[in-house]
């Protein structure tokens, strides 16, 4: 047995090592990783040999590789291996980078070296420009000399100086530019890359063209949007974007490139059908995968959002942490927060009484219910209502290649081809491609929430939605050529209507406002009693009509010894569970209207509670 042993290694010690060049041939891109195919054209000898490919990505997922074209070979062994050998090597660009920066920095402070000369000239100057009165023979004649030479002199060089900031400022701006770019470099730079090595037995001697195909984690791609109206008498046209990156430390070069939502599959391991059981639903909710459906998208640096519980209350205090670091922030009041994510991949809520949920960062705007822990219920009491506050964030309008995209369907995904070559540089930076354009119908309205602003918004409602198999992702929103802001298309919480928010429109005035007769507090025995009042004034300067929804709240009881009383309201439609009033109603052009609701709040003397004005 150990003369075999001996035997096998003597053989393999003495096997043919070849490193040919791989040729990256297509790439199916999923919302986390990417199935690669490439190919190389080896001339092989018979006998044994070690083909090594290297220089590939560090995060390839070893069981996935697969191997093709071997016709007359026996494959005796596949290993994957991060190869930390490979040290930094200074590329040429990086060279360059640091002559043209030890260049500009020298500018820089040839630059400062003389407004500083300047500065001490000027310095010198004024100290001595004084006429002392052993100087009484000196003539006007020459005190105008004097007084000329030292006027001129110092708008000379307060002139030069102020050319030389300029200057300064330029350089400055050279040399930050140059440091960035510098850094970006330095950043791609390989530290360690992955490594295949085949050990192969050829049989027959001749050209081999093997075909390599692996799944990296380092790819990915994600939705985003553009909503553009001209005007309400136009419907929304919604152009679909897919966002592609790769860090795969390689640049993809001429490729044939494919995106798909569907989970990859990543082993050749048969999978194993369980059995499918029918029961009656139980009232019974799982936090668990709740979030699948969205992936990171890295090109999100703040996160802005509301949380809520189950009721649709917002949460005050609950911690948002950006996941495996120690850094976050917790809601305010009405459920609020915004939090710089950096480089972070996910986010954590946590709350006492609540499931911890952990999000992708998926969108600038993360609002979401948190879920109940049965376990912890009869620990926690939770308080408050508010609605939820528009959040415009600016972005950039990225110029995106206009392609037709085939697009075709499975089961449970979307696919898309990209017709033409494709090249995609490793990089943080996502490639946007656009992959589809349709007008989508459309309805508007104008919403009013006067408690929380003194705007009125257009809103569009868009149906129909759902035979454009959308995806989680960003929208930008743009009406009559103005860019509005963004929102989130989460497809998996919209009903039968999309709704999004056009921006408000200041032709439409309002203003809320308390009576002072009708608005008052007082005592009762041991009961205080509060009234509230309100007037709700808007005026339409439009030359026509509008269709506008105005919703107010009134406030909800969760305690018996608070009594919300003697509600009085003009309003279309009254919510009691939720306390919302929902005026619906045409504002004539160039016309006014005033709505009125008011209500009595009672609780005991000597408590408080949180009643807004």
């Amino acid at each position: 047995m150990k003369y075999f042993l001996i035997l096998f290694t003597f053989i393999w010690a003495n096997a043919q090592e070849v490193t040919p060049d791989l040729k990256l041939r297509s790439a199916t891109v999923y919302n986390q990783g990417a199935q690669l195919k490439a190919i190389a054209n080896i001339k092989l000898s018979k006998g044994q040999h070690s083909i090594v490919f290297d220089d590939l990505s560090p995060s390839i997922s070893s069981e996935s590789i697969i191997i093709k074209g071997l016709k007359d070979i026996d494959l005796n062994s596949i290993n994957y291996e991060r190869d930390y050998l490979i040290t930094d090597q200074t590329s040429r660009e990086i060279d360059d980078l640091i002559n043209q920066l030890e260049e500009a920095q020298k500018n820089q402070s040839q630059t400062q070296s003389k407004i500083t000369a300047y500065q001490n000239e000027f310095e010198l100057l004024k100290n001595n420009q004084k006429l002392t009165g052993e100087q009484s023979d000196i003539s006007i004649a020459k005190v105008n000399t004097y007084a000329n030479f030292y006027r001129n002199k110092i708008e000379d060089i307060n002139n030069l100086i102020f050319d030389l900031n300029i200057k300064l400022k330029k350089q400055q701006e050279e040399v930050q530019k140059i440091q960035s770019e510098l850094h970006k470099l330095r950043g791609n730079q390989k530290q360690y890359r992955g490594k295949i090595t085949l050990d192969l037995n050829v049989t027959k001697a001749s050209l081999k063209n093997l075909e390599l195909s692996y799944f990296v984690n380092d790819a990915g791609w994600y939705p985003s949007y553009d909503l553009k109206s001209q005007d309400i008498s136009s419907d929304i046209e919604l152009t679909y974007k897919a966002n592609v990156f790769q860090q795969t430390g390689a640049d993809w070069s001429d490729i044939d490139l494919s995106l798909s939502s569907a989970q990859p599959n990543r082993t050749e391991t048969k999978p194993e059908l369980n059995p499918y059981y029918l029961n009656f639903n139980r009232t019974y909710r799982n936090s668990r995968n709740r979030f699948s459906h969205v992936t990171y998208n890295p090109s999100i640096k703040k996160v802005s959002g509301t949380v809520y519980d189950e009721a649709g209350r917002p949460l005050p205090g609950v911690n948002v942490i950006l996941k495996g670091t120690s850094k976050g922030t917790q809601t305010d009041f009405d459920g609020n927060y915004s939090i710089q994510v950096n480089n972070s991949k996910s986010l954590e809520f946590s709350y006492l009484g609540f499931k911890t949920e952990n999000i992708p960062i998926y969108a600038s705007n993360i609002s979401f219910q948190m879920i109940e822990d049965s376990a912890m219920l009869s620990e926690v009491v939770v308080t408050g209502y508010a609605s939820a506050k528009r959040n415009d964030m600016a972005v950039e309008d990225a110029e995106v290649e206009e392609i037709v995209v085939e697009k075709n369907y499975t089961a449970t995904a979307v696919n898309f081809k990209i017709p033409q070559k494709v090249n995609l540089k490793s990089s943080r930076d996502a490639e946007q491609f656009e992959l589809d354009k349709q007008s989508l119908e459309t309805k508007y309205q104008y919403f009013a929430a006067p408690e929380l602003s003194s705007s009125v918004f257009l809103i569009a409602e868009v149906s129909d939605w759902e035979e454009i198999d959308l995806l989680t992702g960003e929208a930008q929103i743009y009406f009559d050529d103005t860019y509005v802001g963004t929102t989130s298309i989460l497809p998996q919480n919209i009903d039968d209507k999309l709704t999004i928010s056009l921006g408000s429109d200041q032709q439409i005035t309002l203003e809320r406002e308390q009576p002072e007769k009708m608005s008052s507090k007082s005592f009762f025995g041991g009961t205080r009693i509060v009234e509230k009042a309100y007037d709700i004034k808007m005026k339409n300067n439009k030359n026509r009509s509008i269709s506008l929804l105005v919703q107010e709240r009134l406030p909800i009881s969760q305690n018996d010894e608070i009594k919300v009383e003697d509600i009085k309201h003009d309003a279309t439609f009254y919510d009691k569970e939720k306390g919302f009033l929902n005026w619906e109603l045409t504002l004539d052009a160039q016309s006014q209207k005033t709505l009125k609701y008011s209500y009595k709040v009672k609780y005991p003397k000597g408590k408080s509670i949180n009643i807004r004005d």
